[in-house]
This record gives C-alpha cells, structure tokens and sequence, in this order.
C-alpha cells in the first residue's frame, strides 16, 4: 500500500528551490518581470533575516544532495524515499533556526518580488559563507 503524503512536500520543495535561487542571484526571466515591478516587502527583523540566509545555506546542500540522490534512484520507491527524507530534512533545517515553514516560505517569496530584501538576504548569505559560519 502507497501512501501519499499530499502537495506539502513537493511545495516545500518547490518553494526552497524557488526561494534558494532568488536569493542566491540566480534570477531567472520570469524574475527579471517581476524585479521590474518591484513590490514592498514586509519588514523582517535582521535576526529573522539572519535565520533565514543560515537556513537558506542548509536548504541549497539539502536540495543539492536530494537531487544527486534522485537522478541515481534506481525505482519510483526510492524516488519517493528520497523525497521522504528531503521533506524530513528541510523541515529539520527550517525550524532549527526557530522558523515556521509558513515563515520560510512567506521570506523566500518576498525576496522573489523585491530586490532589496533579496540583497540584504545574499549579503547575510555572503558573510556566513566567508566566515565558514553557516
């Protein structure tokens, strides 16, 4: 018996996905539409932002592994397994840092559609990467 465990998990992933790209800078032409139309963004305190960027680190090396694991799958079971515990993984990642995954995902959105708090959440991402403190 299969048991299907709904959208969540590909929308969290999807969304991780989505929200690790825009903040990472990889924008993407559908991005370029929406920077052009920039809207305000929420203001986020620069601790949740802090939180976020360590999260959004973990997040890429999560999706980065889960993807290599996928292409290697050898069945459909395994693919879902993968899936599984990249669920379970990104979850763990998101709420470590006191984070809802409502939070996470409303922030990865937000920086999406507005430039600078995309650019405050790369500058974070930055100095945890130079200092080694992900």
């Amino acid at each position: 018996m299969r048991r299907s465990y709904g959208k969540a998990p590909a929308a969290l992933l999807t969304a991780a996905v989505l929200g690790l790209s825009s903040v990472a800078g990889m924008a993407t032409p559908a991005m370029a539409q929406s920077t052009s139309s920039q809207q305000e963004a929420p203001h986020y305190a620069p601790a949740k932002l802090k939180a976020f960027a360590k999260t959004a680190l973990q997040v890429q090396q999560i999706n980065k592994a889960a993807k290599e694991k996928f292409q290697g799958a050898s069945s459909k079971d395994e693919q879902e397994t993968i899936q599984k515990e990249a669920y379970a993984d990104l979850k763990s990642a998101i709420t470590s840092q006191g984070m809802t995954l409502e939070e996470y995902n409303e922030i990865a959105s937000a920086a999406q559609s507005n430039k600078d708090l995309r650019q405050r959440i790369t500058n974070y991402m930055m100095k945890m990467q130079d200092s080694g403190g992900q």
